[in-house]
């Protein structure tokens, strides 16, 4: 994720190309007027080798104006009170990941069409190569129902989900549907029950072994039963509305691992975790980039009952093997719920028992928007049935 001082160190590297550039041209400016002399030469030749000079250095300048304008500073914003918004996911129009506002609302600069996508607001696309300052976003209105639940109760958490693997800017895999969560709230366990779901997905990819394609995280969904918590700690510091934790998770720590986002909207946090700051890379062949995880509750407490939203997005380059070509990977995981329900021990047994699945259903129009055109992608791949490794 980008830091809070990657735009000063970007903004100073700036000018500090531009002031270098600078000295040059008055250097060389001075001394064709005479202000400067330059030894072991004819004057009238000087004048025109540095009149040509000149003219390169003025072509140069533009070009370092021209492309300062390209990629302008932007900040994104809360559209009712202007406050910066923190966490906010910017894609290019291919969708790739290019960065994440920080506590400041500031991303990275960028050029050409960008979306910027945030689980709180509307998305919204903009060019980045004309627009500079202030980006403003529209919240978005959430309405879950209130749910009251005993000590033995259960939980159904019913979603949305949506996954997308790509090697080297194509779809390997992509998958939609919808999918229950029955909660335990005695004991915590969790299950999950798939009910629809439509996958697309390349050739070959259930093959045991295959170094031409590059699917770590195994080609799963999203499944609370598997989450491995990372233990906050103390507070860091604080930023606008963002809270920064020191954390360790498997022997190591972080003091900034952890973003804490009170969002604009009422009920709504917003907690993101930057797993690369735990990883030990031991493996050579495999590059991280980008390991975040995003949970959004409606709740301080953060129970799974007030779960809104989960977002993990996995990107890294992969050589199968010594000596062959890295594979550029994005993986991505979303999950929006859009129904909770109490239920007694009895009908979550029953309902559980039900593993009926279908591809025939409409999706719920409520997930993230991305720049990702589901036809275009997943055109020739293999539709299958829900599976994952």
């Amino acid at each position: 994720m980008q830091t809070d001082s990657a735009i000063s160190a970007h903004f100073f590297n700036e000018i500090y190309k531009f002031s270098f550039v600078f000295a040059i041209y008055f250097i060389t400016f001075a001394a064709s007027r005479g202000k400067i002399p330059l030894p072991n030469t004819s004057h009238k030749r000087t004048v025109m080798r540095i009149d040509r000079i000149i003219t390169a250095l003025i072509t140069i300048l533009l070009l370092c104006f021209s492309g300062t304008r390209a990629c302008a500073q932007i900040r994104i914003v809360d559209e009712q009170d202007e406050k910066p918004v923190a966490g906010a996911y910017i894609f290019s129009s291919d969708n790739h990941l290019l960065c994440i506002s920080d506590s400041k609302g500031n991303i990275e600069p960028q050029s050409g069409m960008i979306t910027i996508s945030n689980v709180a607001y509307e998305s919204k696309t903009i060019d980045a190569s004309t627009i500079k300052g202030d980006v403003l976003l529209k919240q978005k209105v959430y309405a879950l129902p209130e749910v009251t639940v005993n000590k033995t109760d259960h939980i159904k958490l019913t979603g949305v989900f949506r996954d997308i693997c790509r090697n080297n800017g194509k779809t390997i895999l992509y998958r939609e549907g919808i999918m229950d969560f029955y909660i335990n709230l005695e004991n915590g366990k969790t299950k999950r029950r798939v009910r629809a779901c439509r996958q697309y997905e390349q050739s070959g990819l259930r093959k045991l072994i295959n170094f031409n394609i590059s699917i770590l995280s195994e080609a799963r969904s999203f499944d609370m039963s598997r989450i491995k918590y990372v233990k906050r700690d103390t507070v860091n510091s604080i930023k606008g509305d963002t809270t920064f934790y020191s954390s360790h998770f498997k022997g190591t720590q972080s003091d900034k691992a952890i973003m804490y986002i009170d969002t604009h909207q009422k009920n709504l946090y917003r907690h993101i975790i930057d797993n690369t700051q735990y990883r030990k890379i031991t493996n050579p062949l495999l590059k991280i980039k980008t390991d975040v995880c995003d949970w959004t509750f409606s709740d301080k407490k953060e129970a799974w009952s007030s779960l809104v939203s989960f977002r993990k997005i996995w990107n890294y380059d992969n050589i199968p093997l010594p000596g062959k070509s890295a594979i550029e990977t994005e993986e991505m995981n979303d999950f929006v719920v859009t129904g909770v329900k109490a239920l007694t021990k009895e009908q979550a047994q029953t309902e559980m028992k039900d593993r009926t699945e279908t591809d025939n259903f409409t999706l719920p129009d409520c997930l993230p928007a991305i720049p990702y055109d589901v036809a275009k992608e997943t055109e020739g791949l293999l539709i299958k049935r829900f599976w994952e490794m």
